[in-house]
């Protein structure tokens, strides 16, 4: 018991310590992470709905994918891999890394308030007090982005309708 509790005491500085944060650019999170990997283990990272890339790094345990705008970070997804091959499972945050991850953001003086997920869905969620960032922990991941970028991706995301000229 003691030795895990020193285990997660350790993950939790260094995930404090290590944090890359939203709104960083490119140079300041490879310092964090390392240089991006090109695809976290082998694994092929597809673009978001408007067409960008992520960069993949690779820290501790963790795979990360940040998308950049104009060379600044406006999301990162943090996952867990059971190995190292593109068919293993991905295992859950723990609770621990998780409050690590966005205790992170209050050396930049974020501070998050929980949300409420309707209908009971498998996904928790924190909004920044200042309303500008969104972390979101579904589905064995972790996104923090911004809330500007997380409007863009859900308009991208919408389907046009072919009817009307230019899907307006």
């Amino acid at each position: 018991m003691r030795t895990a509790l020193s285990g997660i005491v350790t993950l939790a500085l260094t995930l404090s310590a290590a944090q890359a944060r939203v709104g960083e650019t490119e140079k300041q999170v490879a310092q964090r992470y390392g240089a991006p990997s090109g695809g976290g283990y082998g694994r092929t990272v597809a673009t978001d709905p408007m067409g960008n890339a992520p960069l993949v790094y690779n820290f501790h345990d963790f795979t990360i994918t940040v998308i950049y705008l104009e060379g600044v970070s406006v999301a990162e997804n943090f996952m867990k891999f059971e190995g190292q091959q593109i068919s293993d499972l991905r295992l859950p945050i723990t609770a621990e890394e998780l409050d690590a991850i966005l205790a992170s953001y209050s050396e930049l003086g974020v501070k998050w308030k929980p949300g409420v997920t309707p209908g009971g869905l498998h996904s928790r969620w924190w909004m920044s007090t200042d309303g500008r960032l969104k972390a979101i922990n579904s589905a064995n991941q972790l996104q923090i982005a911004t809330v500007r970028y997380l409007e863009q991706k859900a308009a991208a995301m919408k389907p046009t309708d072919p009817a009307k000229p230019n899907g307006s």
